[in-house]
């Protein structure tokens, strides 16, 4: 029988500092652990699915309201291992470093 385990992965666009500046990576690669098949996470077999979107708050409140911005973004591949890390390659068109949240849907024992 096949499990279904959501997963929530909240961070900020990746940047590196040029002259005191924060550049966000437009296209870069994030590995997320989930841990092993038996406890909810993934190996080489897992199907992942994923969705991408930007978060706001309100004053006073944490980043945790989706919304769609005006920043394009895309997850481009999905690699689950056998060490439980998933490895997503994603791009973010935006020039300044945005609160971003990645659901994953985690299938395993499908085939």
């Amino acid at each position: 029988m096949a499990t279904l385990t959501r997963w929530v992965w909240n961070f900020v666009t990746p940047t590196i500092s040029i002259f005191g500046q924060d550049i966000p990576f437009k296209n870069f690669l994030i590995d997320i652990p989930m841990g092993n098949v038996s406890n909810g996470g993934v190996d080489r077999h897992s199907m992942v699915l994923a969705s991408i979107t930007e978060l706001a708050a309100a004053p006073g409140n944490p980043f945790d309201y989706p919304f769609i911005g005006s920043a394009p973004m895309e997850v481009h591949n999905i690699s689950p291992r056998d060490d439980g890390i998933v490895s997503l390659w994603i791009h973010v068109e935006w020039d300044h470093p945005l609160q971003l949240r990645l659901n994953l849907l985690v299938v395993n024992g499908f085939f």
